[in-house]
């Protein structure tokens, strides 16, 4: 497993280690690149959680926006097929918490699975794309060199 993530063989675990350590310091560069795209991830998650409530036709504060979040990733947590049920259950217990239909939470949750499985089926292309790519040229490359009048 080691040798996958280290090039260097002579690397032990001990070494391995102290690279994760040198990873979380507080001076790391890298580290900090982490964080702000993290923020910025969560930020735009929450806007776009809160416009999404907005135009369900509800207003909500910044914790009410901050709950729906966090009980979508509470019914995103529970495995499938039981997260199917889960995030809408959660949703319409949520929404009916904060003064809204049970309705709105689970046309919520039907409307945020939607524009998560159009993300994922844009990666699943590219990744798809990009691998038939890499194999192609590949397989040419050492094709040429075996039928080098190719």
């Amino acid at each position: 497993m080691i040798g996958y993530f280290v090039k260097d063989k002579k690397h032990n675990l001990l070494e391995l280690e102290k690279e994760v350590f040198a990873f979380f310091t507080w001076n790391n560069p890298a580290l900090w690149k982490g964080f702000a795209l993290s923020v910025i991830k969560s930020s735009i998650t929450l806007l776009r959680t809160w416009i999404l409530v907005l135009f369900l036709g509800k207003l909500l504060g910044f914790t009410a926006t901050v709950s729906v979040l966090g009980f979508s990733y509470l019914g995103y947590f529970v495995p499938i097929p039981a997260g199917l049920g889960a995030l809408d259950a959660l949703q319409a217990f949520v929404f009916h918490t904060l003064g809204a239909q049970a309705s709105m939470g689970a046309a919520y949750a039907f409307i945020m699975r939607t524009a998560e499985g159009l993300i994922a089926v844009v990666g699943i292309l590219f990744v798809v794309r990009v691998g038939i790519s890499i194999v192609v040229h590949r397989f040419v490359g050492k094709l040429k060199k075996v039928l080098p009048g190719i």
